[in-house]
C-alpha cells in the first residue's frame, strides 16, 4: 500500500461525485490527456458520446494515455475508479497486453487490468475501488503494449 493509502476511512463526502477525470467522454478529443506512440481519437463505435480514444495497433509499440493530477476526492465512503474498454485485433496473441494503473508519481499504487490474449472483444466495464486513495492526486494510466507480428492489438477507451 502506498504512503498516502488509508485501509479504512472513517468519513463520509454526501452526495456523488462524478467525473473527477477531464474529459474522461474524449468528445474534446485528446484535450486534458497525454500521449505517447500511437494513441488516436476514434468516432467509430464509441461507448458513449461521439468519440473514443483509440491506442496501439501498430506492431511492436507501447502506447500509453495517461491523465495527471486527478484528485481523489478526501473523506470518501465508496468510491471507484470505472472506465469502458473494447478491442479490436485479428487475432489472440500472448505478447500483446493491456495494463491499465493508478500511480502515485511513478509508483502503481492499483493495477485495475493487466491483460494478454484479448482477441477482438465488445464493450466491456472496469472498476476498482479508490477508497483507500481517497484525499490524494493520482495519474491514470492506459497502456497497450503490442509485440512485433502482424497481429497488433488496438484498444478503445471511453467514459472514464
Amino acid at each position: 500500500m502506498p504512503a498516502w493509502g488509508r485501509p479504512q476511512p472513517n468519513t463520509t463526502l454526501p452526495g456523488v461525485l462524478t467525473e473527477a477525470t477531464k474529459n474522461g467522454n474524449f468528445e474534446a478529443d485528446l484535450t486534458n490527456w497525454s500521449t505517447e506512440n500511437p494513441v488516436s481519437i476514434t468516432s467509430s463505435n464509441p461507448h458513449g458520446g461521439s468519440k473514443a480514444a483509440r491506442l496501439g495497433g501498430t506492431p511492436n509499440t507501447t502506447a500509453r494515455l495517461l491523465q495527471y493530477s486527478v484528485l481523489i476526492p478526501k473523506v470518501l465512503n465508496d468510491g471507484d475508479f470505472t472506465y469502458w474498454w473494447r478491442t479490436e485485433a485479428t487475432s489472440s496473441d500472448p505478447d500483446d497486453r493491456l495494463i491499465v494503473e493508478i500511480l502515485d508519481g511513478n509508483d502503481v499504487v492499483a493495477t485495475v487490468q493487466n491483460q494478454s490474449n484479448l482477441g477482438t472483444q465488445g464493450w466491456q466495464q472496469k472498476s476498482v475501488d479508490i477508497t483507500p486513495y481517497d484525499g490524494h492526486y493520482a495519474t491514470l494510466r492506459f497502456t497497450v503494449i503490442n509485440d512485433g507480428d502482424a497481429n497488433p492489438l488496438t484498444v478503445v477507451i471511453d467514459d472514464v
